[in-house]
């Protein structure tokens, strides 16, 4: 409501029909409008209407006033993109996510988009015109391409390439940010792991970033034409730790959030279509290594963090535990031997560390030895259905059928599933 003499500005959003926003793709345009205004006077409804022109830019056009626009070219409901990544990329490699089901899924399916697009020959081109170095700090309008266009150009620059990880990314449900830092764009992942589990994992915090209780692996993706994505990780890493140590500006866009105010749209260009098959036997090849390394290296990175923790506490009974943990699933069982016997010093009556000698024991064939252990274990939890099922493994393998017998009915009675779970002891009684 206005009172006389007042003045009010009021900002009018046009909903603009698909036919327009796919004419937009040939660039910007101006269209003729008729604006009417509904309003009453004196209890009258009284219309106002003026003839203007309006000026659609391109569809690829952006403003990097507000750096969470970028957010509007990254779709999480691209059906394109998302038949592309999960069609062509992901299922063909369903054998590699069975070999290394212990790195989390996020990372697994990130290092299969990125060794995919690296061996397509997607490469970075940085714009002469319109460099993100240049445009970034100013008003001026400029262009950046969807997830379906830079793979059908296979070049981009470094907006374009993180709209492209983006995208796919969260088409198959792996949230995202975009990192912004004076003069540069890249991006980063969720990776599924919360700042509790790090120590777990083994990766190195340092190479990580952690906000609001999500665990953010950040990757350089102008760098994606030559570069293996564990490259890439540590070029990103340096990257965002020198800014942080700067006063320079750094801000990490978590892009669920910025689509709250920049909605996306679908590129509407249609299916994404190849000239040429991708090779995948050497896309297949070049993941293997970077998981290979991946593992090695956070492998490396959890036993050196955990030795250094039992340094500082030596009497740390559920560090020295993991430890050997680590060294019993790793094969070097004189080294968990020594972690779990200097357990049972601090605590004698520690059932974890018993149960666990006692497998390092049985996996050696030292079955006396296994079933010492597991004998003392018994008599502390006298119910532990896990402790019940190894020893009548170990029992079975010593020859002593009916005492295995009635260990794994004690078993089955605490839970009747355990007989689903372990048909082939089931068998060695029939």
């Amino acid at each position: 409501m206005l009172i006389p003499m007042d003045f009010k500005e009021v900002l009018i959003y046009a909903k603009l029909k698909d036919l327009i926003i796919k004419k937009s793709i040939e660039g910007a345009k101006d269209y003729n409008v008729n604006i009417t205004i509904t309003y009453k006077y004196k209890d009258k409804e009284q219309k106002l209407s003026q003839k203007s022109t309006i000026k659609v830019y391109s569809l690829n056009s952006i403003s990097w006033e507000d750096k969470k626009r970028l957010a509007s070219f990254v779709s999480a409901n691209d059906e394109n993109v998302r038949s592309f990544v999960t069609g062509g990329i992901i299922s063909k490699f369903g054998d590699i996510a069975l070999e290394y089901q212990k790195i989390p899924k996020p990372i697994l399916q990130t290092v299969m988009v990125w060794e995919y697009f690296r061996t397509l020959g997607i490469t970075y081109v940085q714009d002469p015109n319109s460099s993100y170095q240049a445009v970034s700090e100013s008003n001026v309008i400029d262009y950046v391409q969807f997830a379906s266009q830079t793979i059908d150009r296979k070049t981009g620059d470094c907006d374009d390439l993180v709209t492209l990880l983006c995208t796919t990314l969260e088409t198959i449900g792996i949230n995202t940010a975009v990192i912004d830092v004076p003069g540069h764009v890249f991006m980063a992942f969720d990776t599924g792991l919360t700042p509790d589990k790090l120590l777990e994992s083994g990766i190195n915090e340092n190479m990580l970033i952690v906000r609001n209780n999500t665990v953010w692996l950040p990757l350089e993706t102008t760098v994606i034409g030559k570069n293996t994505f564990n490259e890439s990780w540590e070029v990103a890493n340096k990257r965002y730790n020198e800014t942080l140590k700067s006063t320079q500006r750094l801000e990490l866009i978590e892009v669920r959030n910025a689509v709250i105010t920049y909605p996306p749209l679908i590129y509407p260009g249609g299916s994404i279509g190849l000239n040429t098959l991708p090779n995948y036997q050497a896309i297949g090849e070049k993941i293997r290594e970077d998981l290979t390394k991946f593992m090695s290296n956070t492998s490396q990175n959890l036993e050196v963090e955990l030795l250094s923790i039992l340094e500082k506490y030596p009497k740390n009974i559920h560090v020295a535990n993991k430890l050997g943990l680590y060294y019993a699933r790793n094969g070097k069982f004189q080294l968990a031997e020594v972690q779990f016997l200097n357990v049972l010093v601090e605590k004698k009556t520690d059932v974890s560390a018993l149960i666990n000698l006692g497998n390092v024991y049985y996996i050696q064939k030292n079955y006396d030895k296994a079933e010492s252990y597991y004998t003392r274990a018994i008599l502390l939890e006298e119910n532990n259905i896990g402790l019940l099922v190894n020893m009548a493994k170990l029992y079975l393998a010593m020859g002593k059928q009916v005492k295995a017998k009635e260990l794994f009915a004690k078993a089955e009675k605490l839970n009747p599933d355990v007989a689903k779970q372990y048909p082939e002891i089931l068998k060695r009684f029939n």
